[in-house]
């Protein structure tokens, strides 16, 4: 009996053992393959193929869903389209410290595409958003400017003028198209 014990215990480590290296094995291939679609991605990215750069970037997170590179080259590529909501999307999902000036440059852009489209409150939402990962010291300046417009059309007129001149006082103010 406890050597049929023994044996049974023998087999179920074994067994373990096996199924974990598998995994293991498997895990790199996938690795591997993700890295291989970044790489594609980056080729087609310098070529100025966004879309099709972007279908191997989703291709790499398919196959390692945390791979931090192929997120931020998604993202980028996605920009480049101005595709301005699918990139505000994945950045929404992701650590914002990592993307966090593309995260800026995205809300500051879809909030122009919410107010071009009138949706203002949505646009100043962005803004504010835009404003809150403030490293690209124009696009503040840009946030500030649109903000403080989504703030007249809105009616905050207060809000506005507080905007108004933060934004003039702003050195990147005079270079802001």
């Amino acid at each position: 009996m406890m050597k049929k014990t023994y044996s049974l215990l023998l087999f179920i480590v074994l067994f373990t053992t096996l199924t974990n290296a598998q995994e293991a094995k498997d895990s790199i291939v996938l690795q591997r393959e993700a890295r291989s679609f970044v790489r594609e991605g980056n080729e087609l990215y310098k070529q100025q193929k966004y879309t099709d750069a972007s279908v191997s970037f989703k291709k790499a997170l398919e196959k390692n869903s945390g791979y931090q590179k192929a997120s931020y080259n998604l993202g980028n590529a996605l920009y480049q389209q101005n595709n301005f909501k699918e990139a505000l999307e994945l950045l929404e999902n992701k650590s914002r410290s990592y993307h966090k000036e593309a995260y800026q440059k995205v809300t500051f852009y879809r909030g122009l595409e919410l107010y071009n489209t009138a949706n203002y409150i949505e646009a100043k939402k962005q803004f504010e958003n835009s404003l809150s990962s403030s490293i690209d010291l124009i696009f503040k300046a840009r946030a500030t400017y649109w903000k403080a417009e989504t703030d007249y059309i809105l009616g905050d007129y207060n809000d506005a003028l507080v905007g108004f001149k933060q934004f003039q006082q702003q050195s990147e103010a005079t270079s802001t198209p």
